[in-house]
């Protein structure tokens, strides 16, 4: 049973196509699930880890007396409640992020739908505005340059990215070659 292009836009991706007037969808590139599963799993070791430090902060505070104890448990607290907060922050926040970055590519142009916090950040590319899309020195990510905009950076965690790239420039040629 194949994936179609009906099942992966949501009502909101049909409003935003239909808004921007890119005409019809024709695909959807997301984040590889391993790589949401990598971030996923980070964040509840890096949560844990402050756990496990903060009980051990507190069992050590009660059961070994010194001079300066408060001290020490404050030494041991901050980094442990540090590392519960960021664990918390990149499994709440950033795994709920990767899993709503997308790019829809359309007949006129495509969106790069990124969560910054709880709204999604929209940016539309025409096919007449790309300019180019060069890989980075380093690394395997692209990055579009377009008119009268800041570039967009695709990263190697995009699925299918080399398909995605060959997508964007095949379709940048055409409108290029039309005008």
């Amino acid at each position: 049973m194949s994936i179609t292009i009906e099942n992966l836009l949501s009502n909101e991706d049909y409003l935003l196509v239909e808004a921007n007037m890119l005409g019809a969808a024709l695909s959807v590139y997301t984040l590889k699930p391993g790589y949401i599963r990598f971030m996923r799993r980070v964040g509840l070791v890096i949560f844990f880890t402050g756990v496990v430090t903060l009980v051990f902060a507190i069992v050590s505070f009660f059961r070994f007396k010194s001079d300066n104890e408060f001290d020490l448990l404050i030494l041991a607290l901050l980094p442990a409640l540090y590392a519960m907060f960021k664990g918390g922050l990149i499994y709440r926040i950033e795994v709920n992020r990767a899993r709503r970055m997308r790019v829809i590519i359309c007949e006129q142009g495509l969106l790069y739908v990124t969560r910054k916090f709880t709204r999604d950040l929209v940016e539309v590319v025409r096919w007449k505005d790309v300019l180019e899309v060069k890989k980075e020195f380093i690394g395997k990510s692209y990055y579009l340059t377009r008119r009268g905009g800041s570039p967009i950076t695709f990263s190697s965690s995009f699925e299918n990215l080399d398909e995605l790239v060959e997508t964007i420039r095949e379709r940048g040629r055409i409108e290029e070659a039309s005008r």
